[in-house]
């Protein structure tokens, strides 16, 4: 992941899920280790946003700089939806993620019967046939 120092991109759930394949484990352990680690650079900039908030609202008290106040605290808002979003993202493609792993443990058995049954058997020439 690019590390962006004006803000985070949009992150979307194949991204995560791809990120946690690519771990190469199901503990649950690395699993949330990798999502913390997916997450932090959102949560930080959440608190960003806010700074930036509350400084465009300390700026909007002075009336001459209120131009560049009001339009600081609609970016720091959006940041911050973003942000939030994201996080939103991360934690929903984390759970599935866990949930497909945990589905495919438990039903391997019954896929390892099914698939070893519905495979034919490999004729054995016969005798005629060696002759030949």
């Amino acid at each position: 992941m690019v590390t962006r120092p004006y803000g985070p991109v949009d992150t979307s759930a194949q991204a995560v899920t791809r990120r946690l394949h690519a771990t190469g484990s199901s503990d649950a352990d690395v699993l949330y280790a990798a999502r913390q680690e997916l997450a932090a650079p959102y949560a930080r900039h959440r608190w960003i946003a806010l700074l930036i908030i509350v400084g465009a609202a300390f700026t909007c008290v002075t009336i001459v700089l209120v131009p560049l106040g009001v339009p600081l605290i609609v970016v720091g808002i959006r940041h911050r939806r973003r942000c939030t979003a994201n996080l939103a993202t991360i934690e929903t493609a984390h759970a599935q993620y866990v949930a497909a792993l945990a589905w495919e443990n438990a039903n391997l058995p019954a896929i390892r019967r099914r698939a070893a049954s519905s495979i034919p058997e490999r004729e054995q020439p016969s005798a005629g046939a060696a002759a030949e």
